[in-house]
């Protein structure tokens, strides 16, 4: 239950936890030292804590930080949690270090994800090689790369009986979400 009241606040906040979200994003954008986004972030936030700030808005504020100063293009959930495990020492000395190193290693986890994912779909692509003309397998696996969250009723509405277009697959996907 845990995990998915954390995901409520950086996917759909309700009011309260909105202006929570607002008020951590506020103090991510105090002028700290705007030497780079990241320093910033990692300034604010420890401040943030030390001041008893919650870590779920911090979080999905963290996560509108890196989009609005352009770091990322799309709101991925790059938060640093190894930062925030008991035996990390909350000292700024130790703590901002330990994030910025936290943050760099769940990027590169993401990356070897992305790159796994791709490497998955060129097998798969590979494996759909070759069938009959009917088969609509292919889209299939382009929808699931493209989306791999898709649940198989989504899957369904996308495809309506599995009898897809390859040029408003994109356009379902998007009316689907």
């Amino acid at each position: 239950m845990y995990a998915f009241d954390l995901h409520q606040w950086l996917t759909a906040p309700d009011f309260d936890q909105e202006g929570e979200v607002k008020r951590a994003e506020a103090a991510l954008s105090q002028p700290v030292a705007w030497i780079s986004p990241l320093l910033t972030a990692a300034l604010t936030a420890h401040a943030w804590l030390e001041r008893d700030g919650a870590r779920a808005p911090l979080r999905a504020a963290l996560i509108r930080h890196w989009t609005r100063h352009k770091l990322l293009r799309a709101p991925v959930p790059l938060t640093g949690p190894k930062a925030f495990r008991p035996d990390v020492s909350f000292e700024a000395e130790t703590w901002l270090p330990a994030f910025l190193a936290a943050l760099a290693d769940e990027a590169a986890d993401a990356l070897q994800l992305l790159v796994d994912l791709e490497r998955a779909w060129f097998a798969a692509r590979r494996a759909a090689a070759g069938r009959r003309s009917t088969s609509r397998a292919a889209a299939a696996i382009d929808i699931l790369a493209a989306a791999p969250l898709l649940s198989g009723s989504t899957i369904k509405v996308v495809c309506s009986d599995w009898i897809c277009q390859p040029l408003t697959v994109a356009a379902r996907v998007t009316a689907v979400r």
